[in-house]
């Protein structure tokens, strides 16, 4: 009896470690392994650099495959070593063909998180959600400023699995590199880019500086204000006239002449004498600075006619 009841009590606690290692199977179905990381370049395949996929060893296919991780199989990346935290990023698998123990990654990946060669590296499988929508920013204009920028970054994600914030993810076009910065992404901030339609949005490059704003060579000039009686006088028959100014003077000062030479002058001493009046006072007018010598041309001038006495 007691054999009997030894025997119940070890089938329970296994049937219960059973039960709480497939709920755990169920609730955390996630491929966890530390592996140490090494670059494309140490096994002579620089082209695998263009992308961010990776290659694993056959003992990872068994081990997603007993924890029926679907394809496209994605993963988690993470630099154990980093002071700051361990950024994370996220890549996929091209083969499952490295040595055991060791994975193999683009160098970009490797610069961007601060993996040196050789670190161990904590690799994690994830569900990304296909992406939406992502804004990228390049370094420098001259990708920008390529024939068809548009063409070949479709041509370029091609290699790609996925896309995370933060990334700075490395272009080769035309023997040249081109880096760009991966700003935002929608629904997650990682995402996939395998067969969905996402829409790709840039910003102004790092390098890019505002065209500055050409100053006005000439001010504007003012609009010329209205003023009252500013005409110039002309005479009919062409011929030059002198400034308004020198007219109006001109005539102002003939006026004060004209009322002094008028004024009555008397050469009475006593009674009886008669008033004479000097005609040649009256009629004799002061030498004019305006006046025109005899030997120029006479130009006209309007009311300068001499005044006439009739009947004495």
């Amino acid at each position: 009896m007691f054999m009997i009841s030894c025997v119940y009590a070890v089938l329970c606690l296994t049937m219960d470690s059973l039960t709480t290692r497939l709920k755990n199977l169920g609730e955390y179905n996630q491929f966890v392994q530390h592996y140490f990381c090494h670059s494309f370049a140490t096994i002579q395949k620089h082209e695998l650099d263009k992308g961010n996929k990776i290659l694993m060893p056959a003992s990872a296919l068994d081990c997603l495959s007993a924890l029926r991780i679907h394809y496209p199989m994605m993963f988690s990346i993470q630099n154990i070593y980093d002071d700051s935290g361990g950024r994370t990023s996220h890549c996929g698998v091209l083969e499952f063909t490295a040595e055991g123990g060791s994975i193999f990654a683009p160098q970009w990946m490797m610069d961007s998180l601060k993996i040196l060669e050789g670190d161990l590296v904590l690799l994690k499988s994830v569900y990304l959600p296909k992406g939406t929508f992502v804004k990228l920013q390049p370094h420098t204009t001259d990708f920008i400023n390529l024939s068809n920028p548009k063409a070949v970054l479709e041509k370029t994600l091609q290699r790609y699995a996925c896309l995370t914030t933060g990334d700075t993810i490395t272009i080769s076009h035309d023997k040249k590199k081109f880096q760009i910065d991966v700003l935002e992404a929608e629904p997650s901030p990682a995402i996939s880019i395998i067969d969905t339609d996402c829409e790709v949005d840039f910003a102004a490059p790092l390098d890019y500086k505002e065209p500055e704003k050409k100053a006005s060579q000439k001010v504007e000039e003012e609009k010329p204000k209205f003023v009252a009686f500013s005409g110039l006088a002309r005479r009919i028959d062409g011929a030059p006239l002198a400034h308004l100014s020198d007219i109006v003077a001109e005539k102002l000062e003939k006026n004060v002449i004209s009322k002094k030479n008028s004024t009555k002058t008397c050469d009475c001493e006593g009674p009886g004498k008669k008033m004479v009046f000097d005609s040649n006072t009256i009629n004799k007018e002061p030498p004019n600075k305006y006046d025109v010598k005899k030997e120029e041309v006479n130009k006209f001038e309007p009311f300068t006619g001499r005044k006439n006495v009739t009947g004495s």
